[in-house]
């Protein structure tokens, strides 16, 4: 066996090595939309974070990842999954960002100043 592998016991307790490439296929994730496009019936929702590529873990092997905010989804499971998660409400929200958390976002995008002579300088060369 190579360095790149790992061992792991089998059902007969013979020790089989899994190459390194498969052993990230064991996660299952979702990243920013889970859309069925054959499911016309279905209505895609939209949950929205304050953080911009939060995760929330269905398992250790299964997870999912909201892209620049946000995930849309029109899986039934998952969008019960995320209405009853305890992050609800807490670190994401479904629909839109409550009132408080928008002004949050205001305020760091507020916080952030350019000093246009230093700006100039640092990219004149490119």
């Amino acid at each position: 066996m190579g360095d790149d592998a790992i061992q792991i016991e089998s059902a007969e307790s013979k020790p089989k090595a899994v190459p390194v490439s498969l052993q990230a296929s064991v996660l299952v994730k979702k990243i920013g939309r889970n859309i069925n496009k054959n499911d016309k019936k279905a209505k895609t929702i939209m949950f929205l974070s304050d953080v911009e590529s939060l995760m929330i873990f269905k398992s250790p092997n299964d997870y999912i990842q909201f892209l620049n905010h946000t995930y849309e989804t029109n899986d039934v499971e998952e969008i019960e999954f995320l209405r009853t998660h305890n992050s609800l409400e807490k670190d994401y929200w479904e629909g839109k960002y409550p009132d408080e958390i928008i002004e949050r976002m205001k305020r760091r995008t507020e916080m952030v100043t350019k000093d246009e002579e230093m700006y100039e300088a640092s990219t004149s060369n490119y």
